[in-house]
């Protein structure tokens, strides 16, 4: 009797998710409750960045020793703003602001390259060959297509689409099919889903398990995740056992990890494989308990890319507490003036952008923003059995390319500068002077030298610097000769283009002084422009026709400097075909 009352309990159990006739299943969550929790989020993926930056590799392949690992402290969290895992989801929240979430791959991969931040810059491939995606990120060109590229900054496309897993599947073609195919891509949908989940509940095995609806079950990413949470339920207390037996499954067997150098590579390669980015980030996230820091711990004693697990694993459970989880100390310590590397953002500027930008996707995936009892509610389709999965692919058998290539007119709106914000470690700029002995102070990437306040650039992380003072015993620079930064740019013969960029002055003096110019390699000027004091930042510009050049040389400087304290700054810095008349 007992078996049958138990059976007759499971159906009703099982019933109560069935669909009724005529019944809406919807779910709810108020704005402001929403927008805590989206703070929240941003505020855990910062914390666990900042914590894991401290192990990330250090200890390849093992786990760092109880002895060397860095004891948590809260100012830990504005490491955040410096590193790839926020400033690339924050570039994919900036896309979707600007054009919709209906933007496509196409664009979205020629403005990501017009960026040109050091981590995943300018894709010779879209440069050389126009080479669009989703065939970008194909094996056939990408060996490193299962990597974590796009999954370590994928956490926006749920923390943004609250209940509504339909989006990260669409994102992770929007803005990772440039760089990523197969488990590549479901890295990055599948953090994003478990964010969906995440708004409305704390059950941390409800948040995975729903998550993995979005992938495909054969997929061996997919895979990973189911192993991770039975491994966990093996093994509850031991979440030692468990990383390593990730490791001999997704790393030391070369059945599941044969992507190439450096995201691979048994023997000598790092772990950036976004089955084992998944596993972890899940690990850390199942073992941690609800614990923040506990959470955090697990993910960056793990080491492998341990600032991207913890982040991914403390984001998520932030997004499922809200601030009601961060104690005082962590809150304090969060730097609410500084500006993310790359953007003119700060913390609380980020939160509202994904505000700005949940407005517009939320019912663009069939969900609706209403008014009732005075606030503003979320409303969204409750998630059903039937939800469709993304398409299989493996990286191990790719499918056919598709012949995917940009147009001429498409490849037009690609910057031809490189560094065109002076952010690379390893900048195409060169300084010169016409003086041997002037002093002048070379390109310094301001944000990295100690001392100097980041937000002196215009927009993101640093700008280029000179200045005409100097130290006790040398002479000033002859007001005659030009001093500057040059770039040589390839162009193409016959057309026209236009050269910008966004210039500050200090000091003074520099009336009809700072100069831009267009010269030939072997120094025939083809055009130039002049500019006088800028105490603001103020974008100054020339036209130029390229004639029968395919090589030309951009400069940008002043003509020495009076007997006083001169600076200029140079930011954002532009050249592009110049736009057909309308």
């Amino acid at each position: 009797m007992k078996k049958y009352a138990r059976c007759f309990t499971m159906l009703l159990s099982l019933a109560a998710f069935l669909p009724v006739p005529g019944a809406v299943r919807e779910r709810r969550i108020v704005l402001s409750e929403y927008a805590d929790k989206v703070r929240a989020a941003w505020l855990g993926k910062m914390a666990g960045v900042g914590w894991g930056i401290t192990t990330e590799f250090r200890y390849s392949h093992r786990l760092v020793p109880d002895s060397m690992m860095q004891a948590w402290r809260p100012e830990m969290v504005n490491e955040g703003y410096n590193q790839d895992d926020l400033y690339l989801s924050l570039l994919s929240l900036e896309l979707l602001r600007e054009y919709g979430p209906g933007i496509t791959s196409r664009l979205a991969c020629l403005e990501r390259q017009n960026l040109q931040f050091e981590y995943g810059g300018r894709n010779a491939l879209v440069t050389r060959d126009g080479i669009a995606p989703p065939d970008l990120g194909h094996p056939h060109y990408k060996p490193t297509s299962d990597g974590c590229g796009y999954t370590c900054g994928a956490d926006y496309s749920g923390i943004a689409a609250p209940g509504l897993p339909a989006a990260p599947v669409r994102f992770a073609a929007t803005f990772g099919s440039d760089r990523c195919y197969g488990d590549g891509l479901y890295g990055g949908v599948f953090v994003g889903a478990m964010y969906c989940e995440a708004f409305f509940t704390e059950d941390l095995h409800r948040i995975v398990d729903t998550a993995l609806r979005s992938i495909p079950e054969q997929s061996l990413l997919a895979q990973a995740v189911r192993d991770v949470v039975r491994w966990h339920r093996l093994y509850p207390d031991d979440w030692k056992r468990t990383w390593q037996l990730i490791m001999d499954k997704y790393w030391w067997n070369e059945e599941n990890n044969w992507i190439a150098w450096p995201y691979g590579g048994v023997r000598k390669g790092i772990n950036l494989d976004s089955k084992s980015m998944a596993a972890m980030s899940v690990m850390a996230l199942l073992y941690g308990g609800g614990d923040l820091y506990r959470t955090m711990r697990i993910a960056v004693q793990g080491s492998e890319d341990s600032d991207c697990n913890a982040s991914i694993a403390a984001g998520v459970l932030l997004a499922s507490r809200g601030m009601k989880a961060v104690d005082g100390e962590l809150l304090a310590a969060l730097d609410r003036q500084r500006r993310f590397k790359y953007f003119a953002r700060t913390f609380d500027d980020m939160a509202d952008l994904t505000l700005d930008v949940a407005r517009q996707v939320i019912p663009f995936f069939g969900g609706r923003i209403e008014e009732r009892d005075g606030e503003e509610w979320i409303v969204v389709p409750a998630r059903g059995a039937d939800l469709r999965r993304t398409e299989y692919l493996s990286s191990k058998t790719p499918g056919p390319l598709t012949g995917a290539r940009y147009t001429a007119g498409e490849l037009d709106r690609l910057e031809l500068l490189t560094d065109p914000g002076f952010e690379n470690d390893d900048p195409a700029w060169s300084f010169f002077s016409d003086l041997k002995n002037n002093h002048i102070l070379p390109v310094e990437r301001i944000g990295r030298i100690e001392g100097v306040a980041e937000n002196r650039a215009r927009t993101g992380f640093c700008n280029a610097l000179l200045g005409s003072w100097f130290r006790s015993g040398y002479p000033r620079a002859n007001t005659r000769l030009f001093s500057g930064v040059r770039q040589l740019v390839r162009v193409a013969p016959g057309r026209e283009y236009r050269l910008s960029c966004f210039v500050r002055t200090e000091g003074g003096g520099f009336g009809g002084k700072g100069v831009l110019r267009v010269l030939t390699p072997d120094g025939r000027e083809m055009a130039s422009a002049t500019f006088g004091d800028k105490p603001g930042w103020t974008r100054v510009g020339l036209g130029v026709e390229s004639g029968g050049e395919s090589l030309l040389v951009v400069e940008i400087g002043f003509r020495g400097a009076e007997d006083r304290r001169m600076t200029l700054r140079i930011d954002d810095c532009s050249l592009k075909v110049k736009p057909a008349a309308r």
